[in-house]
């Protein structure tokens, strides 16, 4: 988060969505800084009139601030763990994006398929039931909004995935002399069931991830 802060000189806002335990949130070097969940876990009490924090739904929040003169540098898509939804908060987030602005999604990949099953409970019993020792790992169905990426092929943005971090995620930017769509098209269900975990990630991930490494992007997106 804060390489990325670095190089593209951000000095204005921030924008996190499934705040949790605010780890993540806490540790960002932005001054202006709002959270969105529906639970906190964690005090909520702040004396700072640069962090807001807004316990509620990401669809209420962005509802709520339709229409605003609001943007972000830097906004960190961290929800519910599903396609739906995560597909939903992205292209929520377009309207409150210039044109230096970088959105962060995180569990873009998976690591394993039991890991992919966009219910929690599910991805734990399937993992137990294959005799593997259930070691917590949930990433949900997001890898599926990069696939849709692929497919939409936007020429708005770039994406890159940064698989050498310790959870792996994927970055969007807008292209230069680009604009940030108005919004996404709507989902296509049908679609989304073609993307599978073995078809994008055994033997390895696929290509139409852009698979890259955190030095390499820091390096690509200094020089674009």
């Amino acid at each position: 988060m804060n390489s990325v802060i670095g190089i593209r000189e951000f000095a204005g806002a921030y924008l996190e969505i499934g705040v949790e335990s605010g780890f993540t949130f806490e540790a960002v070097n932005l001054k202006n800084k709002s959270a969105v969940d529906p639970k906190f876990l964690f005090n909520k009490w702040t004396k700072s009139r640069s962090i807001k924090l807004y316990e509620t739904t990401s669809d209420a929040y962005f509802e709520l601030n339709n229409g605003s003169n609001l943007f972000f540098d830097l906004v960190y898509l961290d929800g519910l763990h599903t396609f739906e939804q995560t597909y939903m908060d992205l292209g929520n987030t377009f309207q409150f994006l210039h044109s230096n602005s970088i959105v962060i999604i995180d569990d873009t990949v998976p690591c394993d398929s039991y890991s992919s099953n966009p219910v929690q409970e599910f991805a734990y019993e399937t993992r137990i039931s294959a005799g593997i020792k259930n070691d917590g790992s949930w990433h949900g169905d997001v890898f599926k909004l990069v696939c849709t990426l692929n497919y939409l092929n936007l020429p708005e943005l770039n994406y890159r995935t940064l698989v050498d971090l310790q959870n792996p995620k994927t970055v969007v930017w807008l292209k230069q002399g680009f604009e940030w769509p108005k919004k996404l098209p709507d989902l296509n269900r049908k679609l989304s069931e073609s993307f599978t975990y073995s078809k994008y990630f055994e033997p390895k991930i696929s290509e139409v991830f852009h698979p890259t490494t955190k030095s390499k992007f820091l390096e690509e997106i200094w020089v674009g």
